[in-house]
Order: structure tokens, then sequence, then C-alpha cells
């Protein structure tokens, strides 16, 4: 899935130029330079958000080999779901959904062994991952299922716990990250309470996965909220906490233990050179069991 995803998305980015864009005369013409204004605020020219088509093409080619192999390691250690026949999957913020990559890679390699995936995707702005989304969907074994819901993950929570489905995992892929850049502090704290409050409804054994930048919110991660959303948490739980080398700093944080390796499970193609794509994983995560 991940290599015909990034065929796609390179393909459409070379054919494509930067016209119409919602940035208008900040527009550099240049994903990469807007993908950094995003991530970095104080360098930009003017605000800027996730907002073009032709960005998200450039944000699966530069990120989801380091994404993907991340999530695969997260996965890895979710024991107790690797024998399910069915999967269900909950991912908040679900962008390129390198979650359910890593999980059909995992499968692959026979680690997962199930005959059904459902996959519930919450993304706030569908339309602009609506190419992506398409590709997923086009790419995946005839055996997912796959739903993208547009709404609000803050607000959407609510919805999900009236309705009977579960999830066997939920994710949250650089989201907390993402929430603090645009939510103010008690509305992620909100988010998180309810969030707790959802897993206390679900079965034993399912699993939380957090993936964030491994920095305080201060400097741009969202370490802090892994630890508060496990401090909210009564039911009886089991949780790891770690982070990956990350061979592009002096020095990194020490959260948790550290992977014994930080390569990428994914191959970068060649072609990806142009993207300037991250060549190892580098993220904290928190992985949590709910026991019962």
């Amino acid at each position: 899935m991940l290599y015909n995803l990034l065929r796609a998305c390179n393909n459409r980015y070379n054919r494509s130029r930067c016209t119409g864009c919602a940035y208008t005369a900040n527009c550099p013409h240049d994903c990469g330079k807007c993908l950094s204004y995003v991530h970095y605020p104080d360098r930009a020219p003017a605000p800027r958000k996730y907002d073009c088509k032709r960005m998200m093409d450039y944000y699966v080619c530069k990120y989801a080999c380091k994404y993907a192999s991340e999530m695969y390691y997260a996965f890895s250690s979710c024991r107790d779901i690797q024998r399910n026949r069915k999967l269900n999957i909950l991912s908040f913020g679900c962008g390129p959904c390198t979650d359910l990559l890593a999980v059909e890679q995992l499968q692959q390699d026979g680690q997962y062994h199930c005959n059904q995936v459902e996959y519930l995707g919450i993304e706030i702005d569908t339309d602009i991952w609506n190419n992506v989304h398409t590709d997923i969907v086009t790419v995946a074994p005839s055996n997912y299922n796959i739903q993208f819901v547009e709404a609000d993950a803050c607000q959407y929570i609510d919805h999900l716990q009236r309705v009977e489905w579960r999830p066997d995992v939920i994710v949250l892929q650089y989201v907390f990250s993402d929430m603090y850049k645009h939510c103010n502090h008690a509305q992620v704290n909100h988010f998180v309470s309810d969030l707790a409050a959802y897993i206390e409804s679900c079965p034993r054994n399912t699993y939380v996965i957090c993936n964030d930048i491994n920095l305080s919110v201060g400097y741009g991660g969202g370490r802090e909220y892994f630890d508060k959303l496990l401090h909210k948490l009564t039911c009886q739980t089991q949780y790891c906490s770690c982070h990956f080398n990350n061979s592009n700093r002096p020095n990194h944080y020490e959260y948790g233990d550290e992977y014994p390796d930080n390569s990428l499970i994914f191959v970068i193609p060649q072609y990806l050179a142009q993207y300037e794509p991250y060549e190892t994983c580098a993220s904290a995560q928190m992985i949590i069991k709910k026991v019962n």
C-alpha cells in the first residue's frame, strides 16, 4: 500500500502547479517551504495551515516512510491484538493513514493475522486529503473497510461514546503537537478527559498508541499529553513510554526506554530525493493497554 501511495502522490505533485493557493501572495511556490511555515509558525511571513491538496502530496512523499515506520514499531508491541481475526482501528487526525499502512505491512510480514480490518479515520478537513484518501481506498486490500469522517476530534468523541462500535486500537499520530498549535490549553485538556472516558468504555485489551515529536509542548511537541491521558484513566492499564534515537540532532530527550534501532522499516524510493525525506525514526511514544 505505502509504495503505491507514494507513486500516486509523487506523480500528482510533479504534474501539478501552485495555482490558486490559499496562501495567495505569500505562496513561495515550494510546498516544502509551506510545510515548514505550518510546522514552524515563527518563520512564516503570515499564518499558514494545512489547506492545500498539492502540499499534502508533498507531505506524504516527505513523511510517510518515517511515520509508517514509527507506527510499525508501535503496532509490533501490541501483542494481544496481533491474532485478532477482525481489527478495528480508530485514528484521530488520520491524515495520510500511516498507521493503516503500517498494519498492512505487518500483515505482509506475518505479524498480524486479520481477515478484516475496519478503519475509522477522523480528520478535521477531509477535502485537502481527498486525493490521498482516494488513493488509499484504491490501493487497500479488498478486506479493508475504510471510512473517513470530517470532524473536530474534540467534538466527535461525544458521538463515539453514543455508538456501539468500539476500536481495538486508538491512534493519535502527531495529534497532540498539532492540537497545541491550533487550540488553547483548556481545549486540549478537555479532549484528553473525554478521550480517557471513551477508553474506559472500550473492552479489555484495547490499545492506545500515542506517537509524536519527542519534545515538550513548549517546544512544539506533545509528550505531556501522553502522561496526562494515562493519569486520567481509572481503569487498570499496562503501558510503556519510549523514544527513538534522533539521528537528526546532536542530542534528544530521554523519554522512557530507547528503541534499540531507529532504522526505517520502509526503504525510501530514490525518486523521493527531491522531498528530502527523513531517513530515520525520531519520535516519542506511549503505548497503553487497557487490562480491564
